[in-house]
């Protein structure tokens, strides 16, 4: 009968890496380096690593034409659900700038909001100081007069395509006083005739007409403010 392997008695126990010696964690990349060599090369023994699972195919909905999944359907099903979705279109639209209820009730629909729900979000939104028309109206006439120098009646049609009602686009224009929407039309005039002053006097004197009859002057307010600015400037007047 054999006796024991005198050897074996010597071998030493294997111990595992210490993680924090750099040699070993050198090693270790090393070894991981060789298996996914070896694995990209197909060598026996290696196709267990990283197998790719099997792609799960979802049931069909039966119920579904043609056994197609069946879409969830987000749209909101209540009055109220309808009501936070204007909300938060409303919202939105104020995040960017201030607005009318009239355009925030458009923005609504125009994303099938139901008239009712939008009606609704707009009165919730004025009684929580959100949605001001005669303050957005006034605020309207103050920036386009002083940054465009519209006449009130460019102001008139600016206001009616925001939606502002008559009455209040009325109190928002009394802020434009003759003598503003005069000195406006100087403005425009000074400002485009510093370009022209090589320019033929008569066909100087109609580009500045258009000029201030697309900003909505009347033709005596243009005459006005022509003759004035090309005085001033020295400039012939025909």
């Amino acid at each position: 009968m054999a006796g024991p392997d005198p050897s074996a008695s010597q071998q030493t126990p294997s111990v595992p890496p210490d993680p924090t010696d750099p040699a070993a964690r050198e090693a270790t990349i090393a070894h991981l380096r060789e298996l996914l060599s070896k694995h990209a090369d197909g060598e026996p023994g290696t196709s267990t690593l990283f197998e790719p699972e099997e792609a799960s195919t979802p049931e069909p909905d039966t119920a579904a034409p043609g056994g197609r999944a069946r879409p969830t359907s987000k749209e909101p099903g209540s009055h109220e659900e309808w009501v936070e979705r204007g909300r938060e279109i409303a919202l939105r639209q104020l995040n960017f700038s201030a607005r009318s209820s009239e355009q925030l009730r458009e923005a609504m629909l125009a994303r099938e909001v139901p008239p009712g729900a939008a009606q609704e979000v707009v009165e919730r939104l004025t009684r929580v100081g959100l949605i001001d028309d005669a303050e957005y109206a006034a605020m309207l006439v103050r920036t386009r007069q002083a940054e465009r120098g519209l006449a009130r009646r460019a102001l008139k049609v600016e206001l009616e395509r925001k939606g502002i009602d008559p009455d209040t686009a009325e109190s928002a224009l009394d802020q434009v006083d003759p003598e503003d929407e005069a000195e406006a039309a100087r403005a425009l005039v000074r400002k485009r005739v510093t370009s022209m002053r090589s320019v033929e006097p008569k066909k100087r004197r109609n580009r500045l007409y258009g000029t201030l009859a697309r900003k909505g002057y009347s033709a005596s307010a243009a005459r006005a403010a022509i003759d004035e600015v090309l005085t001033e400037e020295g400039l012939e007047l025909y």
